[in-house]
């Protein structure tokens, strides 16, 4: 963003020079060489914010630890989504159980993210009362590409 302020006061401001320099010079040689090199100067201020970001990042000039540090931080709040997810899905799954009538006693959840950054479920874990059923019920909810493990409690 302050590239792009610094590139707008020069754009401006070399503008205005030009105006000025084309109003003061006289017609001869000189003021074509002078106005020559003022417009250079334009279309320098105008092509440096693609210049800069060209420069900035181009592949292998960057920071390594910066890199590194950035795909820390995004690993980082994947496993914290990750992790504030598990619960509210398990309970959500517990209590499609309970409003079946099935009695559900352990809930565990397999949970990951791909790049995109969608949340997918690979496997689920749990205690019920009733097995037949509560594989059913979870079947529906979740599909087939979801490995449902369910062990029956007795009560």
């Amino acid at each position: 963003m302050e590239v792009m302020q610094h590139t707008v006061m020069a754009v401006c401001l070399l503008s205005a020079a030009v105006g000025m320099v084309g109003l003061a010079m006289p017609h001869g040689s000189l003021g074509r060489q002078v106005r020559l090199i003022l417009e250079l100067l334009f279309v320098l201020a105008l092509a440096s914010p693609l210049l800069h970001r060209q420069i900035a990042f181009s592949p292998g000039q960057g920071n390594l630890q910066q890199e590194v540090q950035m795909q820390a931080a995004e690993d980082a709040l994947r496993e914290q989504i990750i992790a504030e997810s598990r619960p509210r899905v398990e309970a959500a799954l517990c209590g499609l159980l309970t409003e079946s009538g099935i009695a559900c006693t352990k809930m565990e959840a397999d949970l990951h993210m791909d790049d995109s950054g969608c949340i997918y479920c690979t496997e689920i874990r749990a205690e019920c009362s009733d097995l037949p059923a509560a594989c059913r019920i979870l079947r529906e909810a979740l599909g087939e590409e979801v490995n449902i493990c369910v062990t029956e409690v007795l009560s």
